[in-house]
């Protein structure tokens, strides 16, 4: 299987400490509630800059889990990081080329807001805050900053904190599972072998957005490009693929929760983090870092 994935040549321990320790008091909820969608769709809101005009962008993008919990997928042939990361960050993809990922900013974070419904708990999901675009630089100090940003907001997953010392120590060296050994560029590749092949051969279509000459005339590819070409298993770093495919991580500032399961009696949480050692505001309690206030529908 011709899957190269490059050395962990950052790994998250050459940063700064987990902000929090513990999972944001909204997240199981919201995790279960993402489980029960036949589709997690979100719509994303991004702002388009076009000279000093700023006007709103918004799409439906699928939501591919939280950044460094991807969803076990038996279809996806990618190796997979150790698992002893966590986060409350959701993850979409994007194509580099799309307008979403210029105004997220390549080199930068953007503002965004993602909504989600889960029909079946009858509640929404609004999540503001900072995304980061993950492309091939990321091990690189072009990535530094959107890294930075990102690995602040990872702690030890559960499992991983609850064994012992010494077990830690034993299971390091049984599977390798150290911090060091967990890879960026690999949490990269994972997400595009949990693409189809075809939504993988996407990313060797033209640019997004250009005209389209009529069926039956010559087409506009480019060499490398392949409209509807599939990417097998056995080719997941395909360069015309992969130097389009970004993954996009939200930094969330901001959860609002509006429960309408029940008609009569419509409830709303509002969770703004202020870290560890934030204050809350009035009326509001801090759980994990994040203050919880209910505030009316």
């Amino acid at each position: 299987m011709l899957i190269r994935t490059p050395q962990a040549a950052a790994s998250p321990t050459a940063l700064a400490a987990p902000a929090t320790t513990a999972a944001a008091p909204w997240r199981a909820l919201f995790v279960q509630h993402l489980g029960q969608m036949p589709m997690p769709l979100c719509a994303v809101s991004t702002l388009h800059r076009t000279g000093d005009a700023v006007t709103p962008r918004v799409r439906n993008c699928v939501c591919r889990g939280l950044w460094a919990s991807l969803p076990a997928n038996a279809k996806n042939p990618a190796p997979r990081n150790p698992a002893i990361y966590e986060s409350d960050l959701p993850v979409f993809t994007t194509d580099a080329r799309m307008a979403k990922a210029g105004e997220i900013g390549l080199d930068g974070g953007g503002a965004v807001e993602a909504v989600w419904w889960a029909p079946e708990a009858g509640t929404q999901w609004r999540v503001r805050g900072t995304a980061w675009v993950l492309g091939p630089e990321v091990e690189t100090p072009t990535g530094a900053a959107t890294r930075a940003a990102i690995q602040k907001h990872m702690r030890r997953s559960i499992s991983d904190r609850g064994r012992s010392a010494p077990a830690a120590t034993a299971a390091t060296a049984a599977t390798g599972t150290s911090a060091s050994s967990w890879s960026w560029s690999r949490e990269i590749t994972a997400h595009f072998g949990n693409l189809s092949p075809g939504m993988r051969g996407s990313f060797r279509n033209p640019p997004p957005g250009q005209p389209r000459p009529p069926r039956g005339e010559a087409g506009n590819t480019h060499p490398g490009e392949g409209l509807g070409d599939p990417v097998g298993d056995d080719h997941l770093d395909d360069p015309a693929a992969r130097a389009n495919f970004r993954v996009c991580v939200i930094v969330p500032d901001e959860v609002d929760q509006v429960d309408l399961s029940r008609g009569d009696d419509p409830r709303r949480w509002q969770y703004t983090y202020v870290g560890e050692d934030g204050d809350a505001p009035d009326g509001a309690d801090v759980i994990n870092g994040w203050a919880k206030q209910e505030l009316w529908p």
